[in-house]
């Protein structure tokens, strides 16, 4: 369920600073960049998984065929912008910073 995974990911990301629980704005706004980096890194995985798959000779209607197709691998959309990445590598969003599930064999 996607709302419950985004829930999840909230107490994550989110360092409570309060007695109460109370979130500041400034918390709200770096979760919010990070939902967004997220999905910029997201939407740079699928293209170039689409480039690897595609031959540069494909017609448009195959090129456009082949966009689903790494929409449907790469995972459900509205997961988007939250981490899912498991590359460990120091730029990436997730992994960079410690935001990623822990690694698992693949």
């Amino acid at each position: 369920m996607p709302d419950q995974k985004l829930v999840e990911y909230a107490r994550r990301f989110f360092k409570l600073r309060y007695p109460h629980g109370n979130i500041g704005v400034e918390e709200a706004a770096e979760f919010a960049s990070q939902l967004r980096d997220g999905c910029h890194q997201d939407m740079v995985r699928l293209f170039e998984k689409f480039l690897k798959d595609v031959p540069p000779e494909s017609t448009g209607k195959e090129a456009v065929h082949a966009v689903g197709c790494a929409i449907n691998e790469g995972g459900d959309i509205r997961l988007w912008g939250m981490p899912d990445c498991r590359c460990n590598k120091a730029d990436c969003v997730y992994c960079g910073r410690g935001l990623a599930p822990a690694q698992q064999p693949r």
